[in-house]
This record gives C-alpha cells, structure tokens and sequence, in this order.
C-alpha cells in the first residue's frame, strides 16, 4: 500500500468513527429554489445548499447535457468524499420533467443526471421528478454503467421516492460504495433491455470489489441492505428490475414486476468484482406476459444468499417460467473468467479435492466433441459433474454424462474456447468441491488486491474457507399453484445442503414499511403517490 493510499484510508477510517457521534441531520433546514428546471440553475441552488436544505426544483421540462453534483470526491481506495445531506425536491411525478442528453461514447459511457455523494450522520434525498434517458441513441443494450442517479458515499440514510423512471438508456438508480437506505414508491418504465437498480457494495468496510462484503455477516433481516420496496417496474418488452455485484445487498419487497425480472451476477463475467453478497425477496407480485420472458425466471441466482419468500408469480399470454421459477446456477462450471479461472479444479480460489480421478487418450476421431477413450471401463455417468482437461490443448469442459468409455460435455461457452479433441489428445479428470463464493457459501476470509495481469496481485489464492450459507425459498405461488427452487447444476449445488425448499429458522423480515420512509426527511409536503402503487 503506498503512502497516500495509506493517508486516504486514515480519514476515512476517521470519518466513520467520528459519524458514530454525529446527531442525523435529519431536522428540516432552510427551503432554496433553484431558478428553473435547468441543470445549470439545479446545480447553482444545490452549491449555495448546506445540511438540511430542500432544494426544490420548479416544474417543466428541461434537458440536461451534464451531471449534477451533490459533493466531490477528494480520496480514492477508499473513496472519501466532501458532500452535504440534502433533500432535491420536484414538484412531483410528470411535473418536474428532466430529459438526459449527457453525451455517451460508442459503448454507452458517459455521466448520469444526478452523482450523489451521501454523508455520514445526515440524511439525503431525491423525491418527486420524472427522469427520461429515452432519447439517448441506444448504443448498446448491455451497458450497465450509466445510472439515472448514482448513489454513493458511507452513510445508511437515504431515500429515493416518488419518481418515474423511463429508462432507454443505463439504468435508473446506482446504489454503489458501503452505503444502503430505501428506493419506494417509484415508477420504473424500462424500454428494451435495460435494468431499474443496479446494487453494488463495492467498498463494503473499506475494502473494494466486494471483498469487504463477502469478509462480514450476513446480517439476514436487519436494515444493511438496499431496501427496494413500493415501487412499480414495466419492462418493454423484457427488462430487469433489479442486479448487482461487487457484495451488493439488496432486500426487494412489495413491489409490482411487469415484464422484469430480478437477477444478480456471481463472481463471474464482472471480473475482479465479486458476486452479490445476498438478496431478500418477499411479498412482491411478478407477472410475465412478454414472449421476451418464455423460459426466464424471475431470479437467476448466481452467487450469494437468497431468502425468498410470498412471492407471487402469474404467467399469461405467449410468455412465462419454466418449471422451477427461481433458477440456481454457477457460470464458472462451464467458462473461463478472469481473473478467477474455471472452476474446474485448477483455481487456487475454489475448494479442489486436489485429485487425479483418471487420465488417458483419446482413441476417437478428430475434431469430436466429445471424448472417446477405448478400454475404459467407467459405470455409467460416474463423471458427471467432474471435469476433463484436455491437456494437449490446455482446455477443460464440464461432464454432463459418460458410458463405459466416452465422455460428453457441456460444450457451452462464452469468453473462453470451445473444447475439441484430437486423435492422440492425453486427458485427465479432476473436480472442484466448491466454487468461489457459489450458490449456498457465505462469509470467508478476506481476499484483497487488484493488478493486471488478472490474478497476481490478489492475496492470498486460496480457497478462503467460506461458511455455508444455503438459500431459503418457501410459500411463493406459480399461477397459483406452489413452486420450489431448482439448481441447473445439481452436483455442484444441492438441495438440503445450498439450498432449501422451507423457511429459514429464526429469520424474521426487518421492519416495514422501512422507517426512512416516514421520516420524509423533512418535507411538509410530499408528492402524491403515484398510480398503481400500494399506498400506506
């Protein structure tokens, strides 16, 4: 660590032992009017803001060319910032009307509408506007980093509320750094395939890419956690509602899914960035009747901890779930991701039996996909589950099935090669027993560091002997009828180990609504709800 990652990590070691004896500022301050809707005027009132103003943003309809600040960076790794606790207030839904034009680059990159910066001890708020990023050219679907308001900082007291999200380009909401608070009663029209909220813990204690966040707790139905509750998501035709990495901890209630999903990644196709740390998801109501969602469940559980529970899901029309809604996985049985590797019982981070199970040569012909290897005499899919490396070609691939003397595999990939064999070709069969931070495994020892080339300056590689932390899934209902959860890998995530079809004992939901809903950070009046929202 050099010298000034050193001091950076002094203050803000300081600032969050200080924020334990700070007062929230949560008492309503002065009351600026920004002189339009514009973002130059939006930006002018919320400088000459200070902690507690309301800075309320008059109605009519205004394009933004650049972002809005609330605070600035002045430290990195970990952040620290220098910011105020602010409510931005509209003059409602369909009032107040902000139109992103921030210019993007080929792949999408580009600044959001509003950055904020949270701050330890006070409470910050964005409440009653319509955001529309539908007018920025579509580059590229599948870029996730542009959020309509990206939340940031170290304080866990914040609120997003009462605002319509239309969403053509990025997504809505970034929740980012170690901060959580609540999402509600928002509207979130997603057009094509882009994303409603975007969670992240990626300084989670301090510590980046997630890292912090799978080193601690789980912390199962307490308040550390991104609360999305209330809100109302349309996606057209198919769209997600709700994803992260990088530790991210979210908890999803009472909510209306129209056409969305919710989904995490696992320690997988984010790189360096670990899988979501955990997700509670109760009490909402999903509805797919897009032919975009034929097949999709609601949930495809990479990694982490999931409690799931009263949960409605209906299908009608062309679209709807395969059998078995929520679907658990793990990308790294099949492809190669840097900087973790395959999970093939090669990588130093995954639990290897450290075992040679066989080795030969493959006797078939060239260019096969799948293994032939005469005299063998295997029982029947004995292998199933294991991997073979072709160590001609230094290629590995999941077994799905074997006979006496041939192996098939899963031949699917995405960022490493296919797997084909040669006459002549050796082999060998080795397995892990656990991936990194798979579907059911939870709290662990501290891994840390980044450095190209992707892997060697992470400490230590090993396997840092994670807890089992199985998934809990009960009392969801399918058009009606109940479901259960099911693993596309069953030899690697089982049930009534990682993962349980029944109530998780001694687990009880946190406090709803969340108690930042009703402090309402000082506003005396706030937006009407709006339409189609369960309203308290």
């Amino acid at each position: 660590m050099s010298t000034a990652q050193r001091v950076v990590r002094r203050i803000w070691k300081t600032m969050l032992c200080v924020s334990l004896f700070i007062t929230p500022l949560t008492a309503q301050g002065a009351t600026i009017n920004a002189a339009s809707c514009s973002q130059t005027a939006v930006q002018a009132a919320i400088d000459s803001a200070a902690d507690r103003d309301i800075v309320v943003i008059p109605a009519g309809t205004c394009t933004w060319t650049q972002t809005v600040n609330v605070g600035t960076q002045i430290g990195w790794n970990p952040p620290v910032y220098e910011t105020k606790a602010i409510t931005i207030q509209g003059a409602g839904m369909d009032k107040t009307i902000i139109i992103d034009n921030n210019p993007v680059d080929s792949n999408g990159n580009g600044g959001g509408m509003f950055s904020i910066a949270t701050k330890l001890g006070g409470f910050t708020r964005v409440t009653g506007l319509t955001l529309d990023s539908s007018q920025i050219p579509n580059l590229d679907p599948y870029v996730y980093n542009r959020g309509m308001i990206g939340v940031g900082g170290f304080s866990n007291s914040w609120r997003v509320d009462h605002v319509h999200f239309i969403v053509g380009s990025g997504h809505g909401i970034t929740a980012g750094d170690w901060t959580y608070g609540v999402i509600d009663h928002n509207i979130f029209d997603l057009i094509g395939w882009h994303f409603g909220v975007y969670i992240y813990h990626d300084y989670w204690n301090g510590v980046p890419n997630g890292d912090g966040s799978w080193a601690d707790a789980l912390y199962a139905g307490s308040d550390k956690a991104v609360f999305v509750e209330d809100n109302v998501f349309n996606g057209s035709p198919y769209a997600a509602a709700i994803d992260g990495w990088s530790g991210g901890r979210a908890v999803v209630r009472y909510n209306t899914l129209n056409n969305a999903g919710i989904a995490n990644h696992g320690t997988d196709s984010p790189g360096r960035g670990r899988s979501m740390r955990s997700m509670e998801i109760y009490n909402n109501i999903i509805t797919i009747t897009s032919s975009q969602g034929e097949g999709q469940g609601p949930d495809q559980l990479r990694g982490g901890t999931f409690i799931i529970h009263d949960n409605t899901l209906m299908k009608n029309g062309a679209g709807g779930y395969t059998p078995g809604a929520f679907v658990i996985t793990n990308y790294r049985d099949f492809d190669e991701f840097s900087p973790w590797g395959k999970c093939d019982g090669t990588s130093p981070f995954d639990l290897n039996d450290n075992v040679v199970y066989d080795t030969g040569t493959h006797t078939g012909a060239s260019s096969s996909n799948g293994l032939v290897s005469s005299g063998k005499s295997w029982a029947t899919n004995q292998w199933q589950g294991y991997h073979v490396h072709n160590l001609t070609k230094n290629l590995s691939d999941l077994i799905i099935s074997n006979t006496a003397d041939t192996i098939t595999t899963l031949g699917l990939t995405h960022h490493s090669p296919m797997l084909t064999w040669s006459n002549g070709d050796s082999f060998k069969i080795l397995r892990a027993a656990v991936c990194l931070d798979q579907r059911g495994r939870g709290k662990g020892n501290l891994i840390s560091g980044d450095a190209p080339p992707w892997g060697t300056g992470i400490t230590p590689q090993a396997w840092p002997n994670q807890a089992l932390e199985p998934t809990y899934v009960w009392n969801n209902t399918l058009n009606g009828s109940p479901f259960r959860v099911d693993s596309q890998n069953p030899w690697r995530m089982q049930e009534g180990r990682d993962f349980f079809n029944s109530p998780m004992s001694g687990y009880a939901p946190y406090t709803y609504p969340h108690p930042l809903t009703s402090a309402g950070g000082g506003n005396p009046n706030p937006p009407s709800a709006p339409r189609n929202l369960r309203i308290r």
